[in-house]
């Protein structure tokens, strides 16, 4: 015992541990799972810059990958990933050791000019929640699919400028669409939504809320109708 631990410190050193036996690998399944949730629109986005990207290694292969800047802390993106994925088994850190590269938090160099556009990922999280519900878009129900099919229901086609701002009197307005999403609740018997958004109170946080369907249709129109003007005022 006493000549090992001498051959031990002139190896490594007087501070040094015996090796710790490593632990049990992430099999290859849950690494690409906890990749692609790193990837999906809910928990990133990628940042537009030209010069935001990174140089990674593919294969042994030098590409470059754009960057996409992750919504919010990784503690709350790993709780949503544990209730998307309650079968994976994978700890805090690791599931933060294996983020893809090209992941990148907020406040990480070249970020600092980028706001996460909570006006967008919260109409897309609504639009979400009632494709991830036990019932199936049918063609008809088109528009819930994404906001770029919402939007033009409520506008002239063309859209001018006045139609993005209400102040149109000839557009059809959201009374229209109001009345298809309710439609589609009392259809398919949907009585209640259990959906994600982005809230900001001393930091950007992603909160489930519960609300009736009547309460959820009032609550994605009046997020519409905001996206309707940030929309026209971000390609301007």
């Amino acid at each position: 015992m006493v000549r090992t631990a001498k051959n031990l410190v002139k190896q490594t050193g007087i501070l040094s541990s015996p090796n710790r036996k490593a632990g049990k690998p992430l099999c290859a399944k849950t690494v690409k799972e906890v990749h692609d949730f790193y990837f999906c629109d809910e928990v990133s986005r990628v940042m537009p810059g030209k010069k935001d990207f990174l140089s990674i290694y593919v294969n042994g292969i030098k590409t470059h990958a754009q960057k996409h800047l992750i919504l919010g802390n990784l503690n709350d993106v790993y709780i949503r990933f544990r209730e998307l994925y309650p079968e994976t088994k994978v700890g805090f850190s690791k599931f933060a050791e294996i983020r893809p590269k090209n992941c990148v938090l907020a406040g990480a160099s070249g970020t600092h000019a980028v706001r996460v556009c909570t006006i967008h990922q919260n109409v897309k999280l609504m639009l979400t929640a009632i494709q991830q519900s036990n019932f199936t878009i049918e063609e008809e129900n088109y528009y819930l699919k994404t906001y770029q099919h919402c939007l033009p229901l409520m506008m002239c086609n063309p859209a001018q400028s006045a139609c993005y701002f209400g102040k149109c009197s000839e557009c059809p307005g959201s009374e229209n669409l109001a009345q298809k999403i309710s439609d589609f609740f009392n259809n398919t018997g949907v009585e209640n939504i259990t959906f994600k958004q982005w809230l900001s109170t001393n930091r950007l946080t992603l909160e489930t809320l519960v609300k009736s369907s009547e309460d959820f249709t009032a609550f994605l129109i009046e997020k519409l109708q905001l996206l309707l003007q940030h929309s026209f005022i971000a390609t301007e």
